[in-house]
Formats: structure tokens, C-alpha cells, sequence
């Protein structure tokens, strides 16, 4: 399956997913703590299990998934539909989407970096990087390895 194929596939289930929610909360009065529960199971689990897929994902995907996140959000917290989304990420204490999955995209890549050297994921990483060199190839996998070493820059300057 090939990448838009799979993105497409993450955002039908997701909304189907929203489908259910909205149901679930016209026929229950489930409060606000257990509506944004089912939201993460629902509809944000799917959405971050392919994280390094959707960190080059279009602008356009990403504008697809901010709105789903904000129906869902709109239907968690009953607030109007015209709320904006930012503040209902802040009432809810959620991430937005972007920063979502490159916190997961380079947590990964962390724990796969973490791994002994005789783990076939670890030799894939080292396989990965060799390859790529200092060539920039915009891939999932490229992109949470620029933003990992940048964030090791980074705290080394502050450990300075």
C-alpha cells in the first residue's frame, strides 16, 4: 500500500471513528473526561499510529486532520462548532496535531537509537543513515533523524 493510500485509509477510519462519538454522546451523558478518553481511543490512536508517515505529509493532509481533531473536540467539550481550534486544544490540554506526531516521530526514533547495536532495527537506523549520507531525502525516517540530532544540538548547548 502506498503512502497516500495508507494516509487515506488512517482518515476514513477516523472519521468513522467520529461517527461513532457522535453517537455515543447523543445517546449517553458520559462528561467531558470520559468523551475526550473515547476521543483518544477512538479517532487520536489512529491518527498517531503511522506518526512518521504523516510528518511529510501534505499541508493539505494535516489541515484534514486538524479538523477532525477539532469536530471531535467541538463534540467532547459541547462547545459551539464555530469554536476556534486552538482554543479548544487548550481547554481540552491537547496537543495539535503538527507537534503531535514529531514528538512521537522522534521518540521513536530515540528508542530505536537507544537499542544495542545487535538489534535488526538498530543495524536498519545505521543501514539507513549510511546511505542517505548528507544527502536530504525528505522520507519519514529522514525527518525524525534531522529532528533528533537537532534536539541533541540542542541540548548539548544547554548543558554548556
Amino acid at each position: 500500500m502506498n503512502s497516500g493510500k495508507h494516509k487515506e485509509t488512517l482518515e476514513k477510519r477516523a472519521s468513522r471513528n467520529l461517527t461513532i462519538l457522535r453517537e455515543v454522546r447523543q445517546i449517553s451523558k458520559m462528561n467531558t473526561t470520559k468523551l475526550l478518553q473515547l476521543y483518544f481511543c477512538l479517532i487520536r490512536s489512529v491518527v498517531e499510529y503511522s506518526c512518521p508517515a504523516w510528518q511529510v505529509a501534505e499541508q493539505k493532509d494535516l489541515q484534514k486532520l486538524d479538523r477532525l481533531q477539532r469536530k471531535a473536540l467541538t463534540l467532547c467539550l459541547d462547545m459551539p462548532s464555530t469554536s476556534g481550534r486552538e482554543a479548544l486544544e487548550i481547554k481540552a490540554a491537547v496537543l495539535p496535531i503538527d507537534p503531535r506526531i514529531e514528538e512521537i516521530s522522534i521518540r521513536e526514533i530515540a528508542k530505536i537509537q537507544s537499542k544495542s547495536i545487535k538489534e535488526p532495527i538498530k543495524q536498519q537506523l545505521i543501514n539507513y543513515q549510511e546511505e542517505i549520507g548528507h544527502d536530504i531525502h525528505i522520507t519519514p525516517m529522514g525527518k525524525a533523524l534531522c529532528q533528533s540530532v537537532e534536539m541533541e544540538k540542542k541540548r548539548a548547548l544547554t548543558s554548556i
